[in-house]
């Protein structure tokens, strides 16, 4: 996943290893929030998701992750979406 980060050519990244689950969260030289998750099953299958936005500010990334759980994604999804964690956007629709 570093040699990734390298790739993308990011300014700042955190990458974290858990269960067959590795998460890179990050920016773009751009600014740009990324969020690239791999999930490895162990028996060969692997998914990958990337999700790249914009930097949000509170407001609008609140107004955003009410509009998407109206359409009914579950707040992981919409945490990924917007380069987010889950906790945050808990809290963003409890404000």
């Amino acid at each position: 996943m570093q040699s990734f980060a390298e790739e993308l050519g990011l300014s700042e990244c955190v990458v974290s290893i858990k269960d067959g689950k590795s998460v890179l969260k990050g920016h773009t030289l751009s600014g740009q929030a990324i969020n690239v998750i791999v999930r490895d099953s162990g028996t060969g299958f692997k998914e990958q998701t990337v999700s790249v936005c914009d930097v949000l500010t509170v407001e609008a990334r609140r107004a955003e992750a009410k509009r998407l759980r109206k359409e009914g994604l579950s707040q992981t999804a919409i945490g990924a979406r917007l380069g987010v964690s889950q906790k945050t956007i808990s809290n963003d629709l409890n404000s």
